[in-house]
């Protein structure tokens, strides 16, 4: 080989073994540069309503973990990588952003992602779902008879209702305060003398309700003032077989909404002279005791409630079996016509000024619809 030759070659392999040396210099430098996002795990389909963890892990060339946003296409996710997600069912793009925490070079991913309805349908705030179901509603029970009359209690009866929303506990001052505000025609000075037995708002000043019970549940409001409010909520009273359904909580039988034993610890009532336990002489703060099983605060206790229905106390001989209403007019028309009603209506639970025995689950009482009672409150439903 000539010299020429040899010295062409030579310069071939230098050149050759720069652009390699140039080139290994230029992949570190992007590496460096360039995050890596190693794991992703966000998931193809989620249900409307839920909360969904997103995880990502990423580092960079060094192998340094670094940090990460989310970002989704209805929202925001929290710092900790939770997405709530809508509740309407549609369709999101989840968008994650990694950096090193000094250098702007990111990466990014988007996923798409299907939101499907959810399985139940979620409860407005403030409410509690209640599904669909059928129970054994009153009872036959003959160890009740030696503690209380129960005819109107009798027969026991399967009954099926469809799913509702109920209130987590009974209407508050402050939430009746609210209503009175917004609709003067029901306020205490302004009501119409159909609908209230002047004990209407009795402890209130005007508008103010009593000085420390902003949490306690209203009272001395008639059914009339209760089906207005409800009205006002876009809700309802609930029926006296739906009160029933959702005060057992999901227990079959049991005479308590906690159980089949009286147990002070479950229920704000004034305890009787010779137990040895205090009189407590008013309402206390909604949700102050456990809930049952369904989450509901103060199914017995505390203050009766209002139900939709009227009062029959021969109706279990012969309710229908698939949502009972007892009223000669129909549901319907008493939610429609409130104010044209005037036979008495049912009220459930029990108050704070009662014995024990009136707390039973399938204890019954009824009022006049324009009574407005010191120990009588009530709480809403809406169908799903």
């Amino acid at each position: 080989m000539k010299m020429e030759e040899i010295f062409m070659f030579f310069t071939f392999l230098v050149m050759i073994g720069a652009l390699f040396v140039a080139g290994c210099g230029d992949d570190t430098e992007m590496t460096n540069s360039q995050p890596i996002i190693d794991r992703l795990i966000v998931p193809q389909q989620v249900k409307a309503g839920d909360k969904v963890k997103l995880e990502a892990v990423a580092h960079d060339a060094d192998g340094d973990k670094l940090t990460y946003k989310w970002k989704v296409s209805d929202g925001t996710v929290n710092a900790a990588g939770v997405w709530t997600v809508p509740a309407e069912a549609t369709n999101a793009t989840v968008l994650v952003h990694v950096s090193d925490g000094v250098n702007e070079a990111v990466e990014s991913s988007k996923i798409s992602i299907e939101i499907l309805p959810p399985l139940e349908p979620i409860a407005p705030e403030g409410m509690v779902s209640i599904p669909a179901g059928e129970f054994l509603m009153g009872t036959d029970d003959p160890w009740l008879a030696r503690f209380t009359r129960m005819d109107d209690e009798q027969p026991a009866h399967t009954v099926y209702v469809n799913a509702f929303f109920m209130d987590q506990h009974e209407v508050t001052n402050l939430e009746y305060q609210q209503f009175v505000r917004a609709n003067p025609s029901w306020q205490k000075d302004k009501i119409d003398e159909r609908f209230y037995d002047r004990n209407y708002l009795k402890d209130w000043q005007g508008n103010a309700y009593p000085t420390g019970k902003t949490r306690h549940p209203v009272v001395h409001v008639s059914w009339y003032a209760a089906m207005a409010y409800a009205q006002w909520q876009g809700k309802r009273l609930p029926t006296e077989a739906e009160w029933e359904y959702a005060a057992r909580g999901g227990l079959s039988g049991k005479k308590f909404s906690w159980g089949d034993e009286f147990d002070y610890d479950q229920v704000h009532i004034a305890r009787a002279a010779g137990d040895n336990t205090r009189t407590t002489g008013d309402t206390a703060k909604v949700g102050e005791y456990p809930p049952n099983g369904y989450g509901l605060y103060d199914m017995a206790g505390n203050v009766w409630e209002w139900c939709l229905d009227e009062y029959n106390a021969d109706f279990y001989s012969t309710s229908p079996r698939e949502n009972p209403f007892a009223g000669a007019n129909g549901l319907d028309w008493v939610i429609s016509n409130f104010t044209e009603v005037k036979s008495n209506r049912v009220l459930r639970g029990g108050s704070w000024y009662d014995v024990w025995t009136d707390q039973r689950v399938t204890n019954r009482s009824s009022k006049e619809p324009l009574k407005a009672y010191f120990d009588t409150g009530f709480r809403c439903v809406k169908a799903q």
